[in-house]
């Protein structure tokens, strides 16, 4: 209070600081909480890193003999762990979307599967006509083609926000 008013605004930084640091604590169990998912960090840097890490340092060695069969496995292993393992899947989905999609956020996750998939058609056109006009070869496989070079540019966005130096 400053001379004997109310300072709300004061009081709401103070409360937000206060949460941001670690001062208050959160006992409610939040909707949808599973705690099967709970995550053991140690656990999961040993069985997730670990063995990723191993290829990566192979296929970067000057010694390797197959560099390429190494990054290889190395996306494999990956993307196995990514189809057939529901936390990891789950952890992933919260790093790169920053939210976990409960069943309390199916809106959005619809939301954002029709934005998705919109773009995906419109890119899926503009490539047809590139086949249409001899720009591209008739035997593209464009819905591989979409799905790449979407990835590619959300690749390209994501690594220049973060890193946008790096482009320099």
């Amino acid at each position: 209070m400053k001379g004997g008013i109310v300072d709300i605004e004061a009081a709401a930084r103070v409360v937000i600081d206060d949460w941001n640091q670690g001062k208050m604590k959160h006992y409610a169990t939040p909707p949808g909480f599973d705690p099967s998912f709970l995550i053991d960090y140690d656990g999961l840097k040993k069985d997730l890193h670990e063995p990723l890490d191993e290829l990566a340092k192979a296929s970067e060695s000057e010694d390797e003999v197959d560099p390429l069969g190494c990054l290889r496995l190395l996306l494999i292993k990956l993307f196995e762990q990514l189809a057939l393992d529901t936390k990891i899947r789950r952890i992933n989905e919260i790093l790169i979307h920053k939210c976990e999609f409960t069943d309390a956020m199916c809106d959005l996750r619809q939301q954002r599967q029709s934005a998705y998939l919109t773009c995906n058609g419109r890119i899926e056109l503009s490539l047809r006509n590139a086949v249409h006009r001899g720009q591209l070869p008739a035997n593209l496989h464009i819905p591989r083609a979409v799905i790449s070079l979407h990835g590619y540019i959300d690749g390209i966005v994501a690594q220049w926000l973060l890193v946008p130096d790096s482009f320099a």
